[in-house]
């Protein structure tokens, strides 16, 4: 009797310590997280980035001022997105304007959809190219990106089709001919800070108003002294040489002109 129970003791132990070990190698077979189909990641790393529609109505341009490179804007921002986590009037900041304000901000849900409104005035710095002047065409280009998130967790998509600039908008002494919204990722050389990259990459909306000068006005408004002084020049020639003072002083007379209207034209270029 005693044998017998020793028998199934020993067979149970047996039979338990099998069950134990298929376990093991059960779990030990189960890839880990670091071993993951990589296309699975990516596209779990896709989900995981934000796409913010962003859309702008140009309101006013005031004091373009070639010679400071500088430009007054107005105009209102709209972001759209279903995140609830992000507050677009408090990260859209615009790049290239070195003194920007937000008149104000407003945000409501519609479909589903977070939608924020702001209003923004800026003074827009640009380089712009004088070489044609006075029938030059330019560009004012406005550029604004998220001032934390990088092109990894958030783009910006134009919202082309909603965007435009007001009918009565105008500029003096210029046409504006078109307003362009292009989507241009920008990379920065630097890693503000994090050991762990090299450089950074951010999504960036780029506004762009294209202007044609009235260069016809203008050519004769800044131009009229010179053509004074090839005039009063042309006259030395009829005047006798024996009357030197008078020849002498029509030089005199449009050397200073053609000097003044070069200093009134360099106060109006860069």
């Amino acid at each position: 009797m005693k044998n017998n129970v020793t028998s199934i003791f020993i067979f149970l132990c047996f039979a338990l310590s099998f069950a134990y070990s298929q376990e093991e190698s059960i779990v030990e077979s189960t890839p880990s997280h670091k071993t993951q189909n990589p296309s699975k990641t990516k596209e779990t790393i896709s989900q995981q980035k934000k796409k913010i529609i962003l859309g702008v109505f140009l309101s006013s341009i005031t004091n373009f001022n070639l010679s400071k490179r500088t430009v007054d804007v107005g105009l209102y921002v709209w972001a759209r997105h279903p995140y609830k986590d992000y507050d677009a009037g408090d990260h859209i900041e615009i790049v290239n304007a070195p003194d920007f304000k937000k008149v104000w901000a407003q945000s409501q849900i519609i479909n589903n959809q977070h939608v924020t409104l702001s209003r923004y005035c800026c003074q827009i710095r640009n380089n712009w190219d004088v070489s044609n002047f006075p029938f030059d065409r330019q560009e004012i280009t406005i550029s604004m990106e998220d001032n934390n998130l990088d092109i990894d967790k958030l783009q910006f998509v134009p919202d082309v089709e909603h965007s435009g600039m007001s009918r009565r908008l105008k500029l003096g002494g210029w046409t504006i001919t078109d307003l362009k919204l292009t989507h241009n990722p920008h990379l920065y050389s630097t890693n503000f800070g994090d050991p762990t990259i090299d450089e950074s990459t951010y999504s960036r909306i780029s506004i762009i108003i294209q202007l044609k000068r009235h260069g016809g006005r203008i050519f004769f408004n800044y131009f009229v002294g010179f053509f004074l002084a090839g005039f009063l020049c042309f006259m030395t020639f009829m005047i006798e040489t024996s009357n030197l003072v008078a020849r002498s002083n029509l030089t005199v007379a449009s050397i200073f002109v053609s000097v003044g209207n070069k200093y009134i034209l360099d106060q109006s270029l860069p």
